[in-house]
């Protein structure tokens, strides 16, 4: 059997055996509904260069999005520099406690910052 044939069956055996689980997971009571969250991030943005604070711009589907959510118009960021301020809000913590203080540096091993288990 060849490497590829042997994933797909691999693959199909998986999802055979997960088919009773789901299928008596269908009994349980349904649990309370979460929110859906959409978190935009963008680079080298002022809070006045979208449409929601600012008439004069126009961003017609950021607009939309911000008339049906939340738009926090007042907040805080952990640094004044791109990239610490990104590492401080997908990790859960302040750029200082994983060593990334400027634009240049990095996390060496990524795979030990989590995201927070929020997300």
């Amino acid at each position: 059997m060849s490497a590829r044939r042997s994933e797909t069956h691999d693959a199909a055996g998986v999802g055979q055996g997960a088919q009773p689980a789901a299928q008596g997971s269908q009994k349980r009571s349904p649990s309370p509904e979460r929110p859906n969250i959409l978190f935009i991030m963008t680079d080298q943005q002022s809070w006045n260069t979208l449409g929601p604070l600012n008439p004069a711009v126009k961003t017609p589907h950021l607009d939309r999005l911000a008339r049906r959510g939340i738009v926090f118009d007042q907040a805080v960021c952990q640094a004044p520099m791109c990239i610490p301020s990104r590492y401080s809000l997908t990790t859960g913590l302040y750029p200082s406690q994983i060593g990334v203080r400027n634009n240049a540096q990095t996390i060496q091993d990524s795979r030990e910052m989590p995201y927070p288990t929020l997300f």
